[in-house]
C-alpha cells in the first residue's frame, strides 16, 4: 500500500507514532498538573485527566501492542485509528479547556464530538485486536 499507510506509517512506524504521541501528551499533562498545583487552581483537572489517561495510557499501550504484534500494525486501519484518536484528544484538550475556563456552552458539544472521535478510534483498535488475536 502506498501513501501514508505504506510509507510514513509502516508497521514499525505506527507503533512509534503512538509511543511518541503518548509520551508527548503525558509530559504536557504532567506539566498542566504541576501548573494547577502551584497555582492551587484545579479547574482544568478533567483536561489533565484526559491527557494522562487517553493521551498517555491509551496511546502508549496501543503503541506497545503494535510493537509486540507488528503484523497488526500493517495496513490502513491502524493509521485511521491513530488519526481518529489524535484529532479526538487534541480537540478534547482544546474544547474542554475552553468550556471549563470560559463557560461558553458551544464548547460542551465540541468536547462531546471529540469523545465520539476517540470512541471510534478505540473501536477501530478493538477490531484490530480481534482480527490479530483470532485463530
Amino acid at each position: 500500500m502506498s501513501g501514508l499507510a505504506g510509507g510514513v506509517f509502516s508497521m514499525r512506524n505506527v507503533s512509534s507514532w503512538f509511543l511518541r504521541t503518548g509520551v508527548t501528551l503525558v509530559v504536557f499533562g504532567m506539566a498542566l498538573g504541576l501548573y494547577m498545583a502551584t497555582h492551587e487552581n484545579f479547574t482544568l483537572m478533567p483536561v489533565h485527566a484526559h491527557m494522562n489517561v487517553i493521551g498517555w495510557l491509551s496511546f502508549f499501550v496501543i503503541g506497545l501492542y503494535y510493537r509486540v504484534n507488528p503484523d497488526a500494525g500493517a495496513g490502513a486501519l491502524p493509521v485511521l485509528q491513530y488519526w481518529f484518536l489524535l484529532i479526538g484528544i487534541l480537540l478534547m484538550i482544546i474544547s474542554l479547556s475552553l468550556f471549563l475556563t470560559t463557560g461558553v456552552a458551544f464548547w460542551g458539544p465540541v468536547a462531546g464530538i471529540s469523545g465520539l472521535l476517540m470512541l471510534i478510534g478505540m473501536i477501530l483498535f478493538a477490531v484490530t485486536v480481534y482480527k490479530s488475536t483470532g485463530s
